[in-house]
């Protein structure tokens, strides 16, 4: 059985503040909003200062499984599957804490848009 973790807490409050059911289309301000909150709930207790949007993830004082646990929650509340994680795996040239708040909740809306049909 393993400890708690020190991020447990801020994962069940997000999960209580934005509910486990996915967001299955959102507009562009919805989904960025939602990468907003969530960053700013998972480093309330890290980082006293405002999350604003060219602030870096690794300026956030976050450890790396808080990053994954962004990531994994950002894809499940946007129902976006693997799409975001593949997506800044070809896009990134840098690491994900290089990444600014901004250009992922840019990314996370682009993804959750729903894709045209192409003629």
């Amino acid at each position: 059985m393993r400890g708690r973790l020190p991020w447990d807490d801020r994962a069940r409050r997000v999960t209580e503040s934005y509910g486990r059911r996915p967001i299955v289309q959102t507009e562009p301000k919805q989904a960025r909003e939602l990468v907003l909150g969530l960053i700013t709930e998972i480093t309330r207790d890290v980082d006293t200062r405002p999350v604003t949007w060219d602030r870096r993830l690794g300026d956030l004082g976050l450890e790396s499984i808080s990053l994954v646990y962004l990531i994994a929650e950002l894809q499940q509340q946007l129902s976006l599957g693997d799409r975001l994680v593949r997506e800044l795996r070809i896009r990134s040239r840098v690491e994900l804490p290089m990444i600014t708040v901004g250009e992922l909740a840019d990314l996370a809306a682009s993804l959750s848009q729903p894709t045209k049909a192409r003629s």
